[in-house]
């Protein structure tokens, strides 16, 4: 009996010195839903000794307010359902795990902490939010739609909420064109030279309208996971300027070329620019030159 009692202690020596190792906070709870271990990573982060935990409740040691979120997660646990679930508490985010324990009938608690995660997801989203243009967050398989920002809400004339989940096609015509060879071609030229090509397409406003766009794709690694960024700008008022400054050069010249004096334009440093067609009768230049 007593070498049983000494291999029991090592074991539980040994099972605490790897709890105690372990880069998460681990515990144990009873049917009674009291603490009947914790790791050194759990009460040191607590600010208490582990007998000050041990045998206490989750309302004596995390507070009232925070035993009453966790409680349907332990009930369930208890039922014998593994839980997985994220928890604030106080400045942190917990990714917490419940594992039942058939045989005693409690649970084992695992929970890590993905505060710095949660930081990371919100500088990105200001950050999304400043852009001057929309910006759009896919899926790479489905080209579905994961995060959009505001511009991207105004451009295409619907709230987020309409837009998460939708194909991208749905609102940008012909960008189905980027099948998988030429999306990985064209990714793959941004990456070797820190620029890609500019892309042309339409945008499909909820009232059906459409406006011309110039998109941009790159790619996104987070973590384990790829996604796509499309940056899209709206270049209607841009065509209307080169348009009406084109019909504005026609004009110009239609004019230049019914004045019946000969007519040089310079530039700054007395180059030639153009001439109208008596200039070119006089000098022999060509119109333009």
């Amino acid at each position: 009996r007593d070498r049983d009692r000494r291999q029991s202690a090592e074991v539980a020596e040994r099972l605490q010195v790897i709890a105690d190792n372990l880069p998460a906070f681990v515990a144990e709870f009873g049917p009674d839903l009291r603490y009947r271990f914790v790791n050194h990573k759990y009460f040191t982060w607590l600010g208490l000794a582990a007998d000050a935990v041990i045998g206490r409740t989750p309302a004596e040691v995390l507070g009232e307010d925070a035993a009453q979120r966790l409680l349907p997660f332990m009930q369930r646990a208890l039922e014998g359902q593994p839980q997985r679930f994220e928890f604030q508490l106080d400045e942190r985010r917990l990714d917490v795990f419940y594992e039942p324990l058939p045989q005693s009938g409690g649970f084992i608690l695992m929970a890590h902490d993905i505060t710095w995660r949660y930081q990371a997801e919100r500088r990105f989203r200001l950050m999304l939010e400043a852009a001057p243009d929309a910006v759009v967050l896919l899926d790479p398989d489905s080209r579905r739609i994961l995060l959009v920002n505001h511009q991207a809400e105004r451009l295409f004339g619907l709230a987020r909420e309409a837009l998460l989940g939708q194909p991208i096609a749905r609102f940008i015509e012909g960008i189905e064109r980027m099948d998988g060879p030429a999306l990985r071609d064209y990714l793959d030229a941004r990456r070797e030279h820190a620029q890609g090509e500019v892309l042309e397409f339409d945008a499909v406003q909820s009232g059906g309208s459409r406006c011309p766009v110039e998109v941009l794709l790159s790619e996104l690694n987070a973590g384990e996971e790829t996604q796509l960024v499309a940056s899209i700008r709206d270049v209607s008022a841009r065509r209307r300027t080169e348009q009406a400054l084109q019909e504005e050069r026609e004009r110009a010249q239609v004019t230049l070329d019914s004045i019946g004096d000969a007519v040089i334009t310079c530039d700054t440093t007395r180059r030639v620019t153009s001439l109208n067609p008596v200039a070119e009768a006089m000098t022999g230049l060509p119109c333009g030159a």
